[in-house]
């Protein structure tokens, strides 16, 4: 039997009206999930406060392929898009009238004009409207009791009281954890335009645009889920994905709330949220900054759309964007977007967000790759807050900068100070399941790894009894390893902690010694290969004696069962095995690297263009950290592009090279 949507006509969008004109779709109402989609697209004037609800969705992966009629004509939508709208529509003869991007916006090729300017509406069309529906997808058993967990925690939970709200979050059980996981996980919260879709119609005011959340045609308040995604955060294993899911979602959600109570911010949502360092507290307003740097972890096929997508939210703020344009390039959408970013924040802080592992080519080396999503921060961003700064390699001077839109050039003030010597190997991430207190066999040779990478570092400078004379004070070398390697401060958990700083430095440099006791170079070479299968390491319980019951004489295998006992072992582990981990929390993704005049410090490592001999480092004016800076061929003319910034470098993190006044500065021109 022939396919009846084959004998119809495809359906082609009708021109719009005018400039502030947007089209909404008149849901037919069905009495079965089953029954064919049928609808009309009928103009309005936005203006004119038309009545419509906003979908807010996913169009998923999968291409146009559904038909849906569409004034007796076929409309081919998303399969995504058609279960939103089964789900949604009306039952009891009630016509719903929505607004859906996909079908509401002429998606053809050939309607560039139409998607610019609609685009650039979409932020007032979401405000607009009187309810906001958001469509997470289709209801599963997993997500029935992630729906019941997330009712009962605001039902039961007074998120006005910290200590009530982290106690019932650490009392969810792993399978509660597990469907939460999932939850969040779905795409709808890690998609780019879904931010300002949920965001903005809260500034139009709560009673005024309802905004729900539905799964299949369950139904939950925006504000519920973000009170309980905000505690998520508050857990060491669920904040990671309570993060990605709804960071940014959570920084906008804090504030437009208080923008618009103006002072009557209900204080148990976002409870505990460490808003304080989020915000400009002179201005009220939020780090442009911060609001990209969430945003990295956010999906978009369309590399613009990291920029376009936040087009609304960057108005409200009043950071006066570009208006959308698909007819740009990626690189020109960047560059705008980050003048903007310069120009908004006040600041140059947005240059820690340059160093990037999947960095696109043709960007000017001071322009981040804003649709890198494996992109992250020197300052090795585990939540949503901006970076404490206690120190300011730059004194107290005020960020000043030009930039040249016609050579896409950053103009800025500073010294060099110094060049870089030797570079290091880069330490490997941390597994977050590896706990000085819960070491598993299978840990053993990233351990090993970890340590072979830092005694690296240390070799770098042989002479451990020669004294480090840095700026104002003379330190052992010791010392100033211990402090390169975690930023200068203590441990990242100092409580029920009774093993001094300078006592785990040397348990941990004993552990050390042993190593290199016990490897030869040629061992060393070797180490980055992992055991074969028949040397696997039989292990059971924790690394306490010898536990071993069999094990290949191979060197690398003997010393990294050595090096993982003597840390995590016995009293070790509080001492050498806690300052090893804080280590490799604070360094990992860094290189190690050595100066000319004696300096020593860590920077991002394992970017496509990594730091290397004869990279200058550059104190800048406004700048809280060193920039490392690669001489263009063009030196003469004081060209360099940017490599990363530092992240530590010991003796030059307190102004004390800096000159005073701000004299003798150079002009040090970024391409």
């Amino acid at each position: 039997m022939a396919d009846p949507a084959h004998d119809r006509d495809t359906y082609s969008h009708i021109p719009l009206q005018g400039p502030r004109h947007i089209r909404t779709i008149a849901l037919a109402p069905a009495q079965d999930v089953q029954d064919p989609i049928r609808c009309l697209l009928v103009q309005a004037n936005l203006d004119d406060d038309p009545p419509y609800q906003a979908l807010s969705y996913t169009w998923g992966v999968e291409p146009r392929s559904r038909p849906v009629d569409c004034d007796g004509k076929i409309l081919l939508v998303t399969p995504n898009c058609e279960a939103a709208m089964r789900d949604l529509r009306g039952k009891h003869g009630d016509v719903r009238i929505l607004w859906i991007d996909a079908i509401c916006i002429d998606q053809s090729p050939d309607a560039v004009e139409e998607r610019n300017s609609q685009v650039a509406m979409m932020g007032q069309v979401y405000m607009k409207a009187s309810q906001v529906a958001i469509w997470i997808g289709e209801l599963d058993d997993a997500a029935s009791l992630a729906l019941n967990t997330l009712t009962l925690l605001r039902l039961t939970v007074d998120f006005r009281s910290l200590e009530e709200t982290v106690g019932a979050i650490n009392k969810l059980t792993p399978k509660e954890v597990e469907v939460l996981a999932a939850f969040f996980g779905r795409p709808w919260f890690s998609r780019m335009w879904t931010v300002q879709e949920c965001t903005l119609p809260l500034l139009a005011g709560m009673h005024k645009v309802d905004v729900a959340v539905y799964c299949g045609t369950k139904r939950l308040r925006f504000l519920k889920i973000m009170d309980i995604a905000n505690a998520l955060t508050l857990r060491d294993d669920t904040a990671p994905w309570a993060q990605r899911g709804a960071g940014l979602q959570l920084t906008l959600t804090q504030r437009f709330v208080e923008r618009v109570r103006q002072g009557g911010f209900r204080a148990h949502i976002m409870a505990g949220y460490q808003s304080a360092r989020n915000w400009d507290e002179d201005e009220g307003k939020p780090w442009l900054y911060e609001i990209l740097k969430l945003s990295r972890l956010k999906d978009s096929l369309e590399p613009r759309d990291k920029i376009f997508a936040l087009y609304g939210v960057f108005k409200e703020l009043g950071a006066d964007p570009e208006p959308p344009d698909y007819r740009r390039s990626v690189e020109d959408v960047y560059t705008e977007a980050m003048e903007m970013v310069l120009r908004y924040d006040a600041s140059l802080y947005a240059l820690h967000l340059v160093p990037s592992l999947e960095r696109r080519e043709g960007l000017p080396s001071w322009v981040p790759d804003w649709g890198d999503t494996k992109a992250w921060s020197i300052d090795n961003w585990k939540g949503h807050e901006l970076p404490v700064r206690p120190s300011r390699a730059s004194g107290t001077s005020v960020a000043e900068w030009k930039i040249d839109r016609e050579g896409k050039r950053l103009v800025l003030s500073g010294l060099v100070v110094d060049t870089v010597l030797a570079v290091g190997p880069t330490l490997q991430p941390r597994n977050e399941k590896i706990q000085s207190d819960n070491t598993k066999a299978a840990d053993i040779w990233e351990i090993y790894a970890s340590c072979l990478v830092v005694r690296q570092w240390i070799n770098m400078f042989p002479d451990r009894e020669a004294k480090y004379l840095s700026p104002g004070e003379e330190e052992t070398i010791d010392t100033v390893f211990r402090k390169t390697f975690q930023d200068d401060r203590e441990d990242r958990n100092m409580e029920n902690n009774h093993h001094p700083p300078d006592v785990k430095w040397k348990q941990w440099s004993e552990v050390m010694n042993i190593l290199e006791n016990q490897l030869n170079e040629s061992s060393f070479l070797n180490a980055q290969q992992q055991p074969k299968e028949d040397e696997a390491v039989r292990y059971h319980g924790e690394l306490e004696g010898t536990l071993l019951e069999e094990i290949s004489r191979d060197a690398n295998i003997q010393a990294a069962l050595l090096v993982s006992t003597a840390l995590f072992s016995g009293e070790m582990r509080f001492g050498a095995g806690v300052f090893h981990l804080d280590v490799w929390e604070t360094c990992q993704n860094r290189t190690f690297f050595a100066t000319e005049n004696g300096y020593m410090g860590t920077a991002p490592g394992g970017l496509p263009m990594d730091m290397k001999v004869g990279d200058k480092l550059v104190l800048v004016a406004g700048i809280d950290k060193p920039l490392i800076l690669r001489q263009t061929q063009a030196a003469a003319e004081g060209l360099y592009r940017l490599i990363t910034p530092a992240s530590y470098v010991h003796g030059m993190m307190k102004g004390l090279l800096w000159p005073e006044n701000d004299a003798g500065l150079d002009k040090i021109v970024l391409v």
